[in-house]
């Protein structure tokens, strides 16, 4: 196999509407770019992309590639969707070792993916949100 000494980026979800900015930028910038996805969605075929891998469904079985693919090639580990930005984030310090990681750490990253939570953090602080209803059980949510 061939050195390439490009830097790597492995972009994490395909078909998301984040996810075309961030090949052609990564590719237009020298980068090596791959991709990670459970599905073999049709972007996988993109000219930005220098290989896809096609992950497994377990999230255990997922961060065992994360760490084999960083030890190999390290790089820039940018997840396109919540799903992988919840699974990057809650295990950032675990796959920081390998990888350049532009996200914070999960206490950070949960409230903004809760919206309950973030409601609550911008009602604190003064910013507006739209008023919400969140029932605990069916009965509320007939009230409601």
């Amino acid at each position: 196999m061939k050195f390439d000494p490009r830097p790597k980026t492995l972009i994490l979800g395909l078909g998301h509407p984040r996810q075309s900015p961030f090949l052609r930028s990564y590719a237009e910038e020298s980068f090596s770019v791959h991709a990670a996805y459970t599905e073999k969605k049709t972007a996988r075929f993109s000219r930005y992309l220098d290989s896809f891998i096609h992950l497994p469904l377990a999230e255990d079985e997922q961060l065992e590639y994360l760490e084999r693919f960083g030890k190999q090639h390290g790089g820039f580990l940018v997840p396109t969707n919540d799903e992988y930005i919840g699974l990057v984030s809650q295990n950032r310090e675990r796959l920081d070792r390998f990888f350049n990681i532009p996200l914070p750490n999960w206490d950070i990253v949960e409230p903004m993916m809760d919206r309950q939570k973030s409601y609550k953090i911008a009602n604190r602080i003064g910013i507006k949100v739209p008023r919400t209803w969140i029932p605990e059980h069916e009965a509320e949510l007939e009230k409601i």
